[in-house]
């Protein structure tokens, strides 16, 4: 029988981390929290990352399967038109 598991908190960080290596700034879109502790995993990841952490922006989509992709799809598009972090994070809220 198939099974799911959470992202480790180390495997999140190192995720998040090697984004930020890159001069990156982060945006993750995660799983409902009411429905998996991958969000809780992100943050506690973001948080074993100190000064580096204000460059991550987490967000909980409240959702799961498609309608989580309709909100990625809506930051990313948005992103290529040149849309700041913030107005990003603001259009995956209200989507």
């Amino acid at each position: 029988m198939p099974t799911t598991s959470q992202v480790s908190v180390v495997t999140m960080q190192h995720a998040i981390k090697n984004l930020i290596d890159k001069d990156y700034d982060v945006l993750g879109v995660f799983i409902s929290a009411k429905l998996s502790g991958t969000f809780q995993s992100a943050i506690q990841g973001r948080e074993a990352l100190g000064t580096a952490a204000g460059k991550i922006t987490l967000v909980d989509s409240n959702s799961t399967s498609m309608a989580m992709g309709f909100q990625i799809l809506t930051a990313v598009r948005a992103a290529g038109p040149g849309a700041s972090l913030i107005d990003r994070v603001a259009l995956v809220e209200k989507s």
